[in-house]
């Protein structure tokens, strides 16, 4: 994607998820110091976005295009036999990056809300912040 077409977004991840939505979708919030969460400067993340995470010491931790793996660690659910999804941490979710491993990925999203043993051992103070590149809606 060329960022001369694209809308420039700077934010941090989020896992977000209510009720309804049947699993985390990998999300950018815009405005994080925000009082009151509006679905106005969330962003879910979509195939073919540009996505660019920082460490807490602002090097970069993963760059690269998103690319959904639809069907790695997908479950039955012990309570719906129909329904079969993806799982990470003990969570359903929408998508797993190809690439990466789950793990780490759900850490880019969830580290600063609940720990993932086998990633971290703390919680991080904050969510981490990213750049994300979208396709500009007038883009031809």
């Amino acid at each position: 994607m060329d960022h001369h077409d694209a809308v420039r977004l700077d934010g941090h991840l989020v896992a977000w998820w209510e009720t309804g939505t049947e699993g985390v979708y990998w999300s950018l919030v815009t405005d994080w110091s925000a009082t009151e969460r509006s679905h106005d400067n969330l962003y879910v993340l979509e195939e073919g976005d540009v996505l660019t995470i920082f460490n807490e010491d602002g090097s970069v931790a993963w760059h690269g295009k998103i690319a959904w793996d639809l069907h790695t660690r997908r479950l039955q659910s012990p309570f719906n036999s129909d329904r079969i999804q993806q799982e990470v941490a003990g969570l359903w979710v929408h998508g797993l990056q190809r690439g990466v491993d789950a793990e780490t990925w759900a850490d880019y999203f969830m580290g600063h809300e609940m720990l993932l043993p086998t990633i971290r051992q703390q919680l991080r103070s904050k969510p981490l912040r990213a750049l994300l590149y979208r396709p500009s809606p007038h883009a031809r």
